[in-house]
């Protein structure tokens, strides 16, 4: 299948929107009026109906993956879209049927619905602030929302002034706290833990709307949207009157579609490119790595990725299941046929525990899963 696409917010959007949630039948949503399919073959369907993506391409056999996964026995959602942690350890899930949370201590998870006050809209984004805090995000023009539970277990919900979409909450620590930079419609915004908007930045034409940000150790913003990725200069937690440099285009002549972008220990920069792979950046902007599913991925849309205490760096697909890159540029595989709870990966969070090991959490179309492997 291939997209036409056009750089209208919204119609970008809903492809983009479309590519995630995926699996089986589309990798473009016919429901956008932007698009335009064209059949993966001669005598293919290309009157808008649903046709078959091509599968992934298989470079290595499906590596075994210890994960324990949270599903519907503990009220957990069974396709998640989202995740984040709060302070206090509470687990945050945004889910295709709602909002979801696990206080620190407990075994089970409760939803948070319409008669606790958030709007009937579906969710996209969740950001975990202080304790028992969080900020969600919406499809449809819904301002995004804090969500606050007390100690007794009483739910506040209020509206946050913020641009409607918000596509990615980050959290970052800093001596001064714990901070959450948003990837918005209308460029950054940055907030602290109690929810207070502490400052907001549109950046530059031709492309406002943000899909991605990462944080560098120095405070700079790493940011991608469907035309480049670019850092602001930081440190961004304390001013958003950093310059814009470098500003660099992955894909000359063609959208960039940048969903995805981590900052690893090392300084590498990787970004994703919705239907190009995976770039790996110097801290300078300089393109050094390029991974594309003819060589090592599985298949060139990526909406997660997330690097690893130990250099790795781990790539979600959008029906491709997850890759690993290790090291020394080796890669393993992983799929549902051996560990992973679903094929469709929408986010990735990387865990560091007290004792120097981490947790590798992952949101899929088949829940929320966690594992230690090495």
């Amino acid at each position: 299948m291939v997209c036409r696409r056009q750089r209208s917010g919204g119609r970008m959007r809903g492809w983009w929107w479309g590519a995630l949630l995926l699996p089986p039948v589309l990798a473009c949503g016919t429901g956008d009026t932007g698009l335009e399919e064209r059949p993966l073959a001669p005598g293919g369907s290309g009157g808008g109906g649903p046709v078959e993506v091509p599968p992934p391409v298989i470079h290595g056999p499906p590596a075994p993956l210890a994960t324990e996964l949270l599903g519907p026995e503990l009220g957990a959602p069974r396709d998640a879209l989202d995740l984040s942690f709060d302070q206090g350890g509470g687990l945050w899930i945004a889910a295709r049927d709602g909002l979801f949370v696990r206080p620190p201590g407990a075994h089970f998870f409760d939803p948070i619905t319409a008669s606790d006050g958030l709007p009937r809209a579906e969710i996209h984004a969740v950001g975990g602030l202080a304790a028992g805090t969080a900020l969600v995000s919406f499809r449809g023009g819904e301002p995004p929302r804090l969500v606050r539970i007390d100690e007794g277990g009483g739910i506040a919900v209020e509206e946050a002034p913020l641009s409607p979409l918000v596509a990615r909450f980050r959290p970052v620590e800093t001596e001064d706290g714990r901070f959450l930079v948003a990837a918005t419609g209308a460029g950054l915004a940055v907030l602290d833990a109690e929810g207070t908007v502490r400052g907001t930045r549109t950046l530059p034409a031709p492309a406002p709307e943000l899909w991605d940000v990462a944080v560098t150790p120095a405070g700079d913003a790493w940011v991608g949207d469907a035309t480049r990725v670019a850092r602001v200069a930081g440190p961004v937690t304390a001013t958003l009157a950093g310059a814009v440099s470098p500003v660099v285009d992955l894909v000359p002549g063609e959208a960039d579609d940048v969903v995805a972008v981590e900052v690893c220990p090392d300084g590498t920069i990787w970004a994703s490119s919705l239907g190009h792979g995976v770039f790996g950046l110097s801290p300078t902007g300089a393109i050094r790595h390029h991974l594309t599913q003819e060589e090592v991925l599985p298949q060139d849309h990526v909406p997660a990725l997330a690097c690893d205490l130990d250099g790795s760096l781990w790539i979600g697909t959008s029906w491709g299941g997850l890759a690993r890159r290790h090291p020394d540029a080796s890669f393993s595989y992983h799929g549902a046929t051996a560990g992973l709870p679903g094929d469709s990966v929408r986010r990735l969070v990387v865990v560091p525990d007290e004792n120097g090991g981490r947790t590798l959490w992952m949101a899929t179309d088949g829940g929320v899963a966690r594992t230690t492997a090495e």
